[in-house]
């Protein structure tokens, strides 16, 4: 009984193999490779903007009201301030790998209060860096959301400014 099941299931999938395989009667299946889409360019990376590049059109973040648009309305501040050459000045709180902290003291509604830009210089520059020094840079201002632990397991989402492409200006004081 045992060996008739086997040779049945055998004789089953010994079927289904052939009818899968199949190629419709026996004519050869033709495929012609035609592309859906037009080929697309490989994205460069755009050339990095030069120190002297970014000095010629940046503007000092702490004369505009970029901070108190950023709290007043976060996307209309997104629109007209990221992605444009600004310099700031503050002092180096912290080092990265590959930036630094610099603390800056921006106006809001007559109040000037203390924020922090992560900075991305070269290596070279961030060397010659020490903390709590003064210092001025110029580079492309973005800003990110980062979601962080809380205590008591909350999450909650805080902003975070940077300063791409940047370059050290010079040493304030």
């Amino acid at each position: 009984m045992k060996k008739i099941i086997a040779i049945l299931l055998a004789a089953i999938m010994l079927l289904s193999f052939v009818a899968c395989s199949g190629n419709g009667g026996g004519q050869t299946a033709q495929t012609t490779l035609e592309p859906t889409e037009a080929p697309t360019a490989v994205p460069t990376e755009e050339p990095k903007p030069t120190k002297e590049q970014l000095l010629s059109e940046a503007v000092e973040l702490a004369s505009t009201s970029y901070d108190y648009d950023r709290k007043e309305n976060p996307v209309r501040a997104k629109a007209e301030y990221e992605g444009k050459a600004y310099t700031i000045v503050g002092y180096v709180k912290s080092f990265g790998n590959d930036h630094v902290v610099i603390c800056v003291t921006l106006p809001r509604g007559g109040i000037s209060h203390f924020v922090d830009f992560r900075v991305f210089l070269p290596q070279e520059e961030i060397m010659l860096l020490k903390k709590d020094q003064m210092i001025e840079v110029v580079g492309i201002l973005e800003s990110s959301y980062v979601t962080q632990q809380g205590p008591y397991g909350a999450t909650y989402e805080t902003e975070e400014l940077e300063l791409r492409d940047a370059f050290l200006v010079k040493d304030v004081l």
